[in-house]
């Protein structure tokens, strides 16, 4: 599910719980694991061969679970297309290239449709709650006192 403006404002505080801020206090890494096996599986389905996750195990201390990547060179964007998943809810972002490399409007004019139909389709299937990603460079205002003051920070990076 697609989430701007208002709608994806109140999930992000929804999301905002207590706990450590690596990670909720509910999560479930297995869990979330299954989901990310299940969308590489699907998107393999449209880009054969050509799809990626990192171990989420190595992302220690961060917000972020893992970083799904289809390859440049098998799209018609032919730039990688790196879907970014937090480890809180089902949160996530597509980044062309690398996060917080280009602006909404540059993404919008370089991703091909047909590349980015088939990635937010799988999204939707496994129920990942998708955030444009420069929303998420917003400065954070919730409770919680963090040295780098985004969003991106707060559900995607290293929350001190």
């Amino acid at each position: 599910m697609w989430l701007e403006g208002i709608a994806l404002e109140r999930r992000l505080r929804e999301l905002d719980t207590p706990g450590p801020g690596d990670e909720p206090v509910d999560f479930d890494g297995q869990r979330l694991a299954a989901m990310v096996d299940a969308l590489v599986a699907l998107l393999d389905e449209s880009f054969p061969s050509a799809v990626t996750a990192d171990d989420p195990w190595e992302w220690q201390d961060s917000a972020t679970f893992t970083h799904v990547t289809v390859d440049g060179a098998a799209n018609r964007t032919s730039a990688n297309l790196v879907i970014c998943i937090s480890r809180h809810g089902d949160l996530c972002f597509i980044a062309l290239e690398a996060q917080e490399a280009y602006t909404r409007e540059e993404f919008d004019a370089l991703v091909e449709a047909e590349d980015l139909s088939p990635i937010l389709a799988a999204l939707d299937t496994e129920n990942f709650t998708v955030a444009a990603e420069e929303t998420l460079w917003a400065r954070y205002d919730g409770p919680r006192v963090m040295s780098n003051s985004s969003w991106i920070e707060r559900y995607f990076g290293y929350p001190i």
